[in-house]
């Protein structure tokens, strides 16, 4: 996909694949990035429509990813 064409999706689909980080009962986890405004406008539309505004978490740096894999990876020792 070139960089000025639109993207087409929709809220299920995104949840389909985000749903096949966690299988059979497993707890998984999703990262997204993104870097032009209309992809975070789209994902607005996404935790909208799921109401998942108490799940989502946004960063801005690459350290607080770091951080935050570094938790995940604690509490699942």
């Amino acid at each position: 996909m070139g960089p000025r064409e639109k993207r087409i999706g929709d809220p299920e689909n995104y949840m389909h694949r985000i749903g096949r980080t966690g299988r059979f009962g497993t707890q998984g986890l999703a990262i997204t990035i993104y870097d032009r405004e209309e992809d975070r406008e789209y994902l607005d539309q996404i935790i909208d429509h799921y109401q998942m505004h108490d799940k989502m978490k946004t960063m801005t740096a690459p350290e607080q990813l770091k951080m935050l894999l570094d938790e995940i990876n604690t509490s699942m020792l």
